[in-house]
């Protein structure tokens, strides 16, 4: 089976199909790559479909520690996947849990995405926040400068890490 080693050592299993402009899919909590299988024939007769499964999915590494499972490290990992395939742009996108991760890869990697396409995900910004909790990111003294930094400040939010949320 073929896997990409992540830069923190946790091995992702990922598969291809057809060739063409790469396309590169996750599916929603719970899946594997074969939640795709559908659509493979269709997909990879126009693309070069890669299909992955996130850390703590499948055939994919699980790491024990908690905190190892951020949107912010899967983006990372799909980061790492795309690196180890040498794939420099693609069309990037994923079903409910692998939406936010697509989405946060483009936020973070915007140069890398040709194109974007999110399904049935209610985590497909990235930021499962309130509005009101956006727009005190936007308006405090000290907001995020990039998206890199607005994601890990979302996350550290959500781990209860940070000392003092946005006003």
């Amino acid at each position: 089976m073929p896997y990409a080693r992540t830069t923190d050592r946790i091995r992702l299993y990922y598969e291809e199909h057809g060739q063409g402009f790469p396309l590169v899919l996750a599916y929603g909590i719970g899946g594997n790559a074969g939640m795709w299988e559908p659509n493979v024939a269709a997909l990879s007769a126009q693309y070069r479909l890669v299909l992955w499964e996130p850390r703590g999915h499948a055939r994919s590494d699980s790491p024990e520690d908690p905190a190892r499972y951020t949107f912010h490290r899967w983006a990372l990992d799909l980061r790492d996947v795309l690196d180890h395939l040498r794939i420099r742009k693609a069309y990037v996108g994923g079903l409910s849990l692998g939406g936010g991760i697509a989405t946060r890869f483009t936020l973070l990697y915007p140069s890398r995405v040709r194109a974007l396409t999110v399904v049935d995900s209610s985590s497909a910004a990235g930021l499962p926040l309130s509005v009101e909790c956006r727009i005190g990111y936007a308006v405090s003294d000290n907001p995020p400068e990039t998206a890199e930094e607005l994601l890990r400040q979302a996350d550290e939010d959500l781990q209860g890490k940070r000392s003092s949320q946005p006003k």
